[in-house]
């Protein structure tokens, strides 16, 4: 039985049966947990572009001075983190001054958290970043790599990534970071 069992589970058999009962008590377990207030979400959709196009001319994609004004409105209220769960790999459409005005605004923030890109090839890795300037300007960068299953959902994430000897938090707790830095490294680099 344990030999036929290993076997199965070696070679995936249960996956199918984890993954969707993982599924399903992870909605159970959400509906019985409080979002926390302390947390806010901020999205793109249709009806913020129209709006955005309405009142300041602004059509998609925004320039980075839309962000920045953003970064600008909720450092006046000053949060923990400003997390942008957005590559910024390229220069502004925009032009130059467009990506000045965001950094700028980064800097008087330092609390703003950008995204970084992992890829690995074999044994090398490679790190996308936003572009020098955004990333220069930035008090921490999150990771936004992810795997996942065999059904191509992503269930599980790593809290942190080293690369080559550097600790990059993952995007969620990359916020720690800024709040207790000591802390947060000492529990991110515990964890394998």
């Amino acid at each position: 039985c344990f030999l036929t069992t290993f076997l199965l589970d070696s070679l995936g058999a249960f996956s199918f049966f984890e993954n969707k009962t993982y599924d399903q008590r992870m909605i159970y377990v959400s509906k019985k947990v409080r979002a926390s207030d302390e947390i806010y979400f901020i999205g793109v959709n249709q009806e913020s572009i129209d709006w955005a196009y309405k009142n300041y001319g602004w059509s998609w994609p925004w320039p980075r001075e839309a962000w920045a004004k953003m970064i600008d409105f909720f450092s006046e209220g000053n949060p923990k983190s400003i997390a942008f769960d957005i590559l910024y790999s390229e220069p502004s459409i925009y032009g130059p001054e467009d990506d000045k005005k965001f950094a700028q605004s980064e800097a008087k923030s330092g609390k703003v958290i950008q995204t970084v890109f992992i890829t690995q090839n074999g044994t090398s890795e490679n790190l996308l970043y936003p572009i020098p300037e955004i990333k220069e300007n930035a008090a921490l960068h999150g990771n936004i790599t992810s795997l996942s299953d065999s059904d191509g959902v992503i269930r599980r994430g790593r809290l942190s990534y080293n690369s080559k000897g550097t600790i990059l938090p993952t995007l969620g707790t990359a916020p720690l970071f800024l709040d207790d830095p000591e802390n947060a490294e000492k529990l991110l680099s515990s964890v394998p």
